[in-house]
């Protein structure tokens, strides 16, 4: 309480009431006056009045007591549930707000002693918090539905309104998708039945997307809001092509017998309804890549497919009364990106590929195991299913035939993604594991346990980030992916799982029911706890060159060598708008040493320059001044004895930047007051570099911007010529081997994407 030093008050399940001393850890007093009659004490709260205390309680009761007399003053009654929070203004206004565990906030008047004004439904859980912020007319409310609100009381009969919200899943997510292909949009559905859009740049941005005037029909008809809303969604597709044209979203709900379109540009429900001839529970859904058909996996076999812009009903794939449909479940359907192939998948072990516009039977795999999920990659063309024994299959779309099996899971797989260059599949799995298997080599590469499994995952088009949900948790978390700002090598496939800790609000500990935080214990399939992670992932040391026959390249960034192909680009683009202006005090002259690195040339000594060579000094600068030895004239001319100079030159212009490396080049020649010789010894040392096959491609920017500054000089020199020659033939030699290789992989890679087998 206010002016009470080291004190508390203290309310309990039983009803009491006492005040304690929190230094000296003693009970003061025990108020006897408080008639709780046995109910749960559940918030106390301090009035502006000294002294004076609200206190709520389980039944509804408000008690204003004064804790110095020991006698209540009077008491409210809120008849639509428990009090949990109080709170009061401090603006000169008597007001108190309640919060009920209803989600019903109460205004009350202090002076006439009744309520003021209600706001029903302000959470669609309990209240959590109620705050007004100092001697403002502002209302901070929190709410178990995971929202947090913000009232002012700004209205002509002094009520609240709505200034700002900002809300999340009351429940968990359990599907998670990335919208469109900039990687900052991410769209999730959950057991809240809420379907809710997150920006990754700015939380503002963040809404959920509306399913009509449901508050409206809600009081209307006198029911709860979240009664009036569609059930939890088990799947949806998304396709940003027709986003502005027509609704570009679709989903499907638990036990609907219908699929919902949405408008992503309004963040809106859509006007079309897709009903199927045949009702029955819907399944999985899928968008055309061209954004124009939606694709409906049916629980009785049936796979519709309707017309996005009119939601009318186009084609029923097998036909009406054809035998050739599933016998199971479908819970996967997959279109190609050239509208060619439908591919479904169905709990009776088959997957079926029809040709989408006509609706005819292609062929029909046997899988081997009920089919639970699927998913395809459209630019590689690899199709991922998930099935039953755990196991999940990878299928080539264009020949039709199994080209890897992944195992390893314990549990029900419950989603897949592919990474954006189709190289990798996340799969996760109820055992609290996620895998990361690496597709050209059938092996994985990752394997990471949480504490909580992972219900859905979704990769970044980016590739940047990896967004997971997870059971009994309403957040959704990303993984930033390693590989785009580090180097990772992977010496052998994980023999166990690596425990990550989720983030949280408070932290990464977990705390227990008791209060007390502990670490979180590891799953039980997961981690051995004698395994040294360090040493299993040790990196593994690659060598210089595998061979000196083999093209090598090096280990530079492209930021450092690749403008060097655009310089004068680069440079004509950041040349500045308005000239440079000269400081007020500089000299008009300040000569300069030409380097990469410039400096002032130091002053003459006048009186030792006579004293040494008797002769009147001149004031014009000679240009043996101007043209100290660089490193690179140094390292060209150690070169011609010792090859080695040549290695050392190398890592030299892999420390210089751009501009630099052509400050280095340009400083050759006689153009700068140097020889022929100089030119000379750098053909050479092209020469040696590339018989070395090392650094292939930061070589060829080297010697690209060197012949596009002293081309024009070495061609006027018969000996220079002859060597140019020479460069010629070996270069040529190079890139003869490299195009044969790169037209034999062509060759195979052309014959075995279209042979039958």
């Amino acid at each position: 309480p206010s002016t009470y030093l080291n004190k508390i008050v203290v309310g309990s399940n039983q009803g009491g009431l006492q005040l304690w001393n929190i230094k000296s850890k003693k009970l003061i007093h025990t108020f006897q006056n408080v008639k709780t009659n046995g109910v749960a004490v559940r918030c106390i709260e301090q009035s502006p009045v000294v002294d004076v205390v609200a206190i709520g309680l389980a039944d509804g009761r408000i008690i204003l007591h004064n804790i110095k007399l020991d006698i209540t003053l009077f008491e409210f009654k809120q008849a639509d549930g428990g009090i949990t929070s109080l709170s009061f203004r401090s603006d000169g206004t008597a007001t108190l707000v309640s919060g009920s565990e209803c989600g019903t906030l109460v205004v009350w008047d202090l002076e006439n002693k009744r309520i003021h004004s209600t706001i029903p439904d302000a959470h669609h859980l309990a209240v959590t918090g109620v705050q007004f912020l100092a001697k403002q007319p502002v209302m901070i409310t929190s709410g178990a539905d995971n929202s947090l609100k913000m009232w002012i009381f700004d209205q002509g009969d002094g009520t609240a309104r709505l200034l700002k919200s900002r809300s999340g899943h009351s429940a968990a997510p359990t599907k998670v998708r990335f919208y469109g292909d900039n990687g900052h949009n991410l769209l999730s559905a959950g057991q809240d039945r809420a379907f809710r859009f997150f920006s990754l740049i700015q939380q503002q941005q963040n809404r959920e997307l509306s399913q009509g005037h449901l508050a409206k029909k809600a009081r209307l008809m006198q029911l709860k809001e979240s009664d009036l809303r569609l059930s939890p969604i088990t799947d949806f597709a998304t396709c940003a092509i027709r986003e502005r044209d027509w609704s570009n979203v679709i989903t499907c709900h638990a036990g609907d017998e219908k699929a919902y379109t949405w408008s992503f540009e309004r963040f809106a429900l859509g006007k079309h309804v897709l009903k199927c001839p045949v009702p029955s529970a819907i399944r999985c859904v899928e968008i055309s890549a061209c954004g124009n058909f939606g694709i409906l996996g049916l629980d009785n076999g049936r796979v519709e497919k309707f017309n996005m812009q009119s939601g009318f009903h186009r084609l029923t794939f097998g036909g009406v009364n054809s035998d050739e449909g599933h016998t199971g479940a479908v819970y996967g359907v997959a279109v190609d990106g050239l509208n060619r192939v439908m591919i479904s998948g169905s709990y009776d072990g088959t997957l079926k590929f029809w040709e989408f516009y006509s609706g005819k039977l292609i062929a029909t795999e046997t899988v081997g195991s009920p089919v639970v999920q699927m998913l395809l990659h459209r630019d590689n063309g690899l199709l991922a299913v998930a099935t039953d024994d755990l196991n999940v299959r990878i299928y080539d779309s264009h020949t039709r035939r199994l080209v890897r099996i992944f195992r390893g899971h314990t549990n029900r797989i419950t989603d897949m993604a592919f990474s954006p260059d189709g190289r990798w599949l996340v799969t996760s799995s109820m055992d609290a594991t996620v895998a990361v298997w690496d597709l050209p080599s059938g092996r994985m590469v990752d394997w990471i346990a949480t504490k909580k499994a992972i219900t859905g995952l979704s990769f970044s088009p980016t590739g940047d980030y990896l967004a997971t949900s997870h059971v009994n948790n309403v957040g959704i978390y990303l993984w930033s992916n390693k590989t785009l700002f580090s180097s990772v090598f992977v010496n052998s496939t994980p023999k166990h799982p690596v425990f990550m800790k989720l983030p949280t609000v408070s932290g990464i500990e977990d705390v227990s029911e008791d209060g007390s935080r502990s670490l979180p214990s590891l799953p039980k399939l997961a981690v051995d706890n004698d395994i040294n992670v360090e040493e299993e992932l040790q990196l593994m040391q690659s060598p210089e060159q595998v061979d000196p026959s083999f093209k090598t390249l090096s280990d530079v960034p492209k930021a450092k060598w690749l403008p060097l192909l655009n310089l004068e680009l680069i440079r004509e683009r950041n040349k500045p708008i308005e000239p440079a202006k000269a400081p007020e005090k500089a000299p008009f002259f300040l000569p300069t040493t030409k380097s990469a690195n410039p400096m002032f040339v130091p002053a003459v000594n006048d009186a030792a320059t006579k004293e040494e060579d008797n002769m009147p000094v001149s004031r014009i600068v000679s240009m043996k001044h101007l043209r100290p030895q660089t490193t690179m004239t140094r390292l060209l001319n150690e070169g011609r004895r010792n090859p080695e100079a040549f290695d050392k030159l190398t890592q030299h212009l892999k420390s210089l930047s751009p501009s630099a490396i052509d400050l280095e080049f340009r400083q050759l020649g006689p153009l700068v007051g140097g020889g022929l010789d100089e030119l000379e010894y750098g053909l050479d040392f092209f020469i040696h570099q590339l018989q070395t096959n090392r650094n292939f491609e930061l070589i060829q920017a080297y010697m690209h911007c060197f012949l596009k500054v002293h081309g024009d000089t070495l061609v006027t020199d018969p000996a220079m010529v002859s060597k140019m020659n020479r460069l010629k033939g070996i270069q040529q030699n190079t890139w003869r081997k490299l195009e044969s290789s790169f037209l034999n992989n062509l060759c195979l890679v052309s014959y075995f994407s279209n042979i039958q087998m």
